[in-house]
């Protein structure tokens, strides 16, 4: 079991339940930390690349105006950065959705499919205004 990181404006964060920190034990914490850590510390422990830690997410959204061109490269990187899930057998397979609902807003959707046939969700949203 691992503490939930709780997505926000400021990054990630954890909750607290009567004192107690929430706690899950799906693949949320691997994905969002796939996605959203740019060269983490950690990677100096890493056995290979692959095993690293690594997302273009914060330099692809850098003051950029969100546009389809963006969605895709936002796409790829977060495949890029998910892989590892699927070449050590965490997952079966994965796929990565984006829509532009309207202008500036950003939704994706990432679902995992184990091995064992359980398959898990997530969704995410972006807003550039607030990125910016």
């Amino acid at each position: 079991m691992d503490i939930k990181i709780i997505p926000g404006p400021e990054g990630g964060d954890f909750e607290l339940i009567n004192g107690d920190p929430i706690s899950t034990d799906e693949l949320f914490n691997a994905v969002y930390l796939s996605i959203f850590t740019p060269d983490w510390w950690g990677n100096a422990l890493a056995d290979s690349p692959e095993k690293m830690y690594s997302s273009k997410i914060n330099e692809l959204t850098n003051n950029q105006t969100l546009s389809m061109a963006l969605r895709n490269d936002i796409i790829e990187s977060v495949k890029e950065s998910l892989e590892w899930l699927r070449k050590d057998r965490v997952v079966s397979r994965f796929d990565v959705e984006g829509i532009i609902p309207r202008p500036g807003i950003l939704f994706l959707t990432v679902r995992l499919y184990e091995p064992v046939g359980r398959d898990y969700k997530f969704q995410l949203s972006w807003n550039a205004q607030e990125a910016a």
